[in-house]
């Protein structure tokens, strides 16, 4: 991979009265807020190492740089999710608007020890350039700009880096390819590197509209030549593989899918557990025959309150069923993508989550 230092725009923090409202109202406000001069860009190109602390005291460490759009065209850099053409649209209108990407995209790699040791070495010999709390979770900069740190760390990159994986940002990806062939100008990829052991891969849960009270009895028979069902009294918070947990008129079951049913799949893809329920109980059972655009199928990401969550919208109407997902495993991800294959929407919600308007790419 070729890493590339960076000029970036960085947040007067001295000058924003609520950080809270600065950052979640940064993807909205970027324009507005860089005409009100509260950010900066920095005086010469740099590499950052960037630190989230969550209020677990869990900490995710990684790099901020470019990487040639090269690398993209010769195919290291692997998605694995299909793009959609009216959301790549509106994010290239945004990008003309702003002129800036607010966010970097998220790439992973399998760990390589001497990038790890660099970035502890950065972290113990310089001091933290940006500092801030949003919500529980800690966020922290270090700056390098010295000439042989970043050259080190580009032959690192160079040398033990062959591919990396989007774990957030297939459209902000596409958009800028898409861009830079536009305007006929030489871009880069605006990214954030997190080794793959630096990253958790989450479930994305599924809240979906369309079970009657009348039909609830049809919906079960069905489901149970496809699953094991049981009762539980509360879901696990990380079920097995296999495992997924469903949650009807204030009910939870776990449902186990039947030896014949995996039997029956081909590849890695059909093996897991959002494409075994995208394509057999959505689509077979409940009838939903494109998910991407359906609008009965609701999704919410990540550990943090997402039982809470789901069974709130459950709980709400009486049509509608919440479905709790084991998580992909890093291993199977990286399976599938190696083999060209696409995941189905919404299948991983990945942590950590980067901040809008922490670290601002110009155009």
């Amino acid at each position: 991979m070729q890493i590339q230092a960076v000029r970036l725009q960085y947040p007067l923090l001295e000058r924003i009265s609520s950080t809270e409202q600065y950052f979640s109202n940064a993807k909205e406000k970027y324009t507005l807020y860089r005409k009100q001069g509260l950010l900066k860009k920095v005086d010469t190109p740099a590499v950052f190492v960037y630190q989230i602390q969550k209020k677990t005291g869990k900490t995710y460490n990684g790099i901020v740089a470019t990487v040639s759009m090269q690398d993209h065209e010769a195919g290291k850099i692997k998605g694995h999710e299909a793009t959609l053409v009216a959301k790549e649209l509106q994010q290239l209108e945004l990008l003309e608007e702003r002129q800036a990407q607010v966010k970097p995209i998220v790439l992973t790699y399998p760990k390589v020890d001497e990038i790890e040791r660099w970035i502890v070495g950065i972290q113990e010999s310089h001091q933290i350039f940006l500092e801030v709390q949003v919500g529980k979770n800690v966020h922290r900069i270090w700056r390098v700009e010295g000439k042989d740190a970043i050259r080190r760390l580009e032959q690192l990159f160079e040398q033990k880096v062959d591919r990396t994986y989007i774990a957030d940002g297939h459209h902000r990806t596409a958009v800028m390819a898409r861009w830079a062939k536009e305007h006929k100008k030489s871009a880069a990829l605006y990214c954030t590197f997190f080794s793959s052991d630096q990253i958790e891969i989450l479930p994305f849960n599924r809240v979906v509209d369309g079970v009657e009270e009348r039909s609830l009895e049809a919906f079960m028979k069905e489901m149970k030549i496809l699953c094991d069902i049981r009762k539980i009294a509360m879901p696990f918070i990380h079920p097995p593989k296999h495992c997924l947990q469903m949650y009807v008129r204030k009910q939870w079951y776990a449902l186990i899918w039947r030896p014949e049913v995996l039997a029956s799949c081909s590849t890695i893809v059909e093996q897991l557990d959002p494409y075994l329920l995208d394509q057999r109980i959505l689509r077979k059972v409940m009838e939903i025959n494109d998910i991407r655009k359906s609008n009965q199928v609701r999704y919410i990401g990540g550990l943090e309150a997402s039982v809470k969550k789901m069974k709130a919208h459950v709980d709400k109407e009486k049509d509608r069923i919440g479905f709790y997902l084991p998580a992909v495993s890093m291993k199977d991800f990286l399976a599938v993508v190696n083999e060209g294959d696409l995941l189905p929407p919404k299948s991983t919600w990945f942590e950590p989550r980067m901040l809008n308007g922490l670290l601002v790419y110009t155009l």
